[in-house]
C-alpha cells in the first residue's frame, strides 16, 4: 500500500456519509449539554470528530473512502458516534451469523419485529422498561424456549413529527432449527401476536412482523443474505431523522450551515431551551438501558470470540467493518492514500489539510 498525504484542500465527500450534517448537529448537542449544566459532557461532544483521517483511492476520489482515524466522544445521542456504533454492530452481527452457520449449517434465522403503540416523550422511559420486560417474558415462555436456540435483540426508537410522539420497538434475529417450519415447534405469525399481546398485557396491539431469511433468493443476486437481513438489527438506537434521505443529502451539499430548527429531527427544536428539555428526557429514558442483547447460542459464541457490541464504552469506533485494514480500493483495487480532514466551522464542513 502506498500512503501519502494530500494537500489539495478539498471538502469531504464520502458517498452517503453525512459527516458535515452530523458534526453540525453535534455542535447543537454540545451547546444543549452546556445549557443543562453538563459541562464535561458538553466539552467531550464539542471535540467529537474535529479531525478525520481517511484512506482514499489514488485513482478516483469518487471511490469509497475508509475511515482510518478520528476522535469520537461516544455519547449516545451524538450522530457521528451513533452511526459508527451502528456500523460496528452490523459487523458484529454478520460475524456472529456466519460463525453460527459455519459451526452448524442446520440452523437458520427468522426475523421478528415487535411493537407497542406510540407514546408521548413523558411516557418513553416507562414504555422502554415495559417493552424490554415484555421481551424477557416472551423468551421465557416454554413455546419460545423450545423453538428459539439463540437471538440478537435490539431496541430502536423512532420519532413521529406529525403526531409528536415516539415509537419504541424491537428487532430480533432468532436462531431456529432448519426444520423449524415443518416441525411441531413452529410458531405461526398469529401465535406470535397472541403471545406478544399476553406478555405486554396490551390486546390492542394488532401487528407483529415475522419473516424467514431467504438465502437462495439473495444468492441469485450475488448478495450475502445476512448483509440485508442484519441491516434492520443495526440501526441507530434513536433514529434522528423522520425526513427522506434525499432531503438530508441535499442539506449536506448546501454550503450554508444548517438551521437549528430542522423539521423531522428527533430532539432538535427552535430554541436551546426546548431542545434541552427534549434531550434531558431522552437521557433519562435511555439511562442504564441495554439496547442490544444476545441470548442462547449467539451469546455463547460472542463470549467465546470475545466480541464487544455497540453498547460497550471502549468499543473501537474506527474499524467498523470485518477487515481492519484495507490496502486497496474496493472498487478498482488501486492503492490508497491518507487524507486528513479538519472541521472548519466557518464553512460548516470538513476541509482536507
Amino acid at each position: 500500500m502506498v500512503l501519502s498525504k494530500s494537500r489539495t484542500g478539498k471538502l469531504l465527500s464520502n458517498r452517503k456519509k453525512l459527516w458535515n450534517i452530523w458534526k453540525q448537529i453535534s455542535k447543537f448537542l454540545a451547546e444543549t449539554y452546556s445549557n443543562l449544566g453538563q459541562e464535561k459532557r458538553a466539552q467531550r461532544v464539542e471535540k467529537c470528530a474535529t479531525y478525520l483521517l481517511f484512506l482514499q483511492c489514488q485513482n478516483s476520489s469518487e471511490h469509497p473512502k475508509k475511515l482510518k482515524a478520528g476522535n469520537f466522544c461516544r455519547d449516545r445521542l451524538c450522530p457521528q458516534c451513533q452511526q459508527r456504533r451502528s456500523a460496528k454492530q452490523f459487523a458484529i452481527s454478520i460475524q456472529l451469523g456466519h460463525e453460527l452457520l459455519k459451526r452448524n449449517p442446520k440452523y437458520q434465522f427468522i426475523f421478528l419485529t415487535l411493537t407497542v403503540p406510540n407514546v408521548p416523550l413523558e411516557d418513553l422511559k416507562t414504555t422502554i422498561a415495559h417493552i424490554l420486560a415484555s421481551w424477557h417474558r416472551l423468551m421465557m415462555r416454554s413455546q419460545c424456549k423450545k423453538a428459539v436456540k439463540g437471538f440478537i435483540r435490539t431496541l430502536e426508537i423512532t420519532y413521529n413529527r406529525e403526531r409528536d410522539d415516539w415509537h419504541p420497538h424491537i428487532h430480533a434475529a432468532l436462531v431456529v432449527q432448519h426444520s423449524y417450519f415443518t416441525s411441531r415447534y413452529y410458531i405461526k405469525r398469529d401465535r406470535w401476536l397472541e403471545m406478544w399481546q399476553e406478555v405486554t398485557k396490551q390486546p390492542e396491539i394488532t401487528q407483529v412482523d415475522v419473516r424467514k431469511l431467504k438465502p437462495k433468493q439473495e444468492a441469485i443476486a450475488g448478495i450475502d443474505p445476512l448483509l440485508l437481513a442484519f441491516a434492520e438489527l443495526s440501526k441507530y438506537s434513536i433514529k434522528d431523522w423522520s425526513i427522506p434521505r434525499q432531503e438530508l443529502e441535499r442539506l449536506s451539499r448546501d454550503s450554508k450551515p444548517i438551521d437549528r430548527h430542522i423539521k423531522g429531527h428527533a430532539w432538535l427544536r427552535k430554541s436551546p431551551q426546548e431542545t434541552a428539555k427534549i434531550v434531558k428526557k431522552l437521557q433519562n429514558a435511555l439511562q442504564r438501558r441495554n439496547l442490544v442483547h444476545y441470548g442462547g447460542i449467539l451469546k455463547d459464541i460472542k463470549r467465546e470470540l470475545k466480541l464487544k457490541d455497540g453498547e460497550d464504552e471502549d468499543l473501537d469506533l474506527i474499524n467498523s467493518d470485518r477487515a481492519k485494514t484495507q490496502c486497496q480500493c474496493s472498487i478498482c483495487g488501486g492503492n490508497m492514500k491518507e487524507i486528513w480532514y479538519q472541521w472548519q466551522q466557518t464553512i460548516a464542513n470538513y476541509h482536507s489539510l
